[in-house]
């Protein structure tokens, strides 16, 4: 009997500096290691270490397309013969849930990373929308920046900073329960 392949929507969902990027990467060069076809695309705001690479704060990095909105994401899909699809920060990424979910529809398989919540607490609408499709959601965390327990939220270092502002450790920090104060 052969077996058949399904497509699935991976979710690597937590606060920053929670290795959800290594994941995403980890999850293409597995697909690719196995012959499948495999795009990876990021959102072009982030320039925070590469414009053309998906890369953690680590350093490493993934060769990827970066993309604006859903519209130009639905374009780079379409362009090509992948059948797997990373995305990293979502929540970047206007109207991204939307085409996902077209081509998800039409058999391709995504494996997303992002920050569900911004630093005052706020859900992030491309997220919010995405999860409920999700075939598998993988909760990241990160150490919290003051205590050392698990941190599930990401809060700001520099106050007066717009809903979204792209940083790295120069603006944010994890935290823990206990910790995060933003609510």
């Amino acid at each position: 009997m052969e077996l058949v392949t399904q497509p699935k929507i991976v979710a690597y969902i937590g606060p920053m500096f929670s290795e959800k990027t290594t994941k995403l990467i980890c999850a293409l060069r597995r697909a690719s290691r196995r012959g499948q076809g495999t795009l990876a695309c990021k959102a072009r705001l982030d320039t925070r270490y590469s414009k053309s690479q998906i890369t953690t704060h680590d350093g490493i990095s993934h060769e990827c397309t970066a993309v604006s909105n859903g519209m130009e994401l639905d374009n780079a899909i379409l362009d090509s013969p992948a059948t797997i699809i990373g995305i990293d920060e979502l929540f970047l990424i206007d109207g991204a849930t939307d085409i996902i979910l077209k081509h998800f529809r039409l058999g391709k398989s995504f494996y997303i990373s992002s920050i569900q919540l911004s630093a005052s607490g706020n859900p992030f609408e491309e997220v919010t929308k995405l999860l409920p499709f999700a075939t598998d959601i993988v909760i990241c965390q990160a150490i919290c920046s003051i205590c050392g327990a698990d941190a599930a939220y990401t809060a700001r270092k520099i106050t007066d900073l717009d809903e979204i502002a792209v940083g790295g450790e120069d603006l944010y920090e994890p935290r823990c329960y206990g910790h995060f104060t933003d609510w």
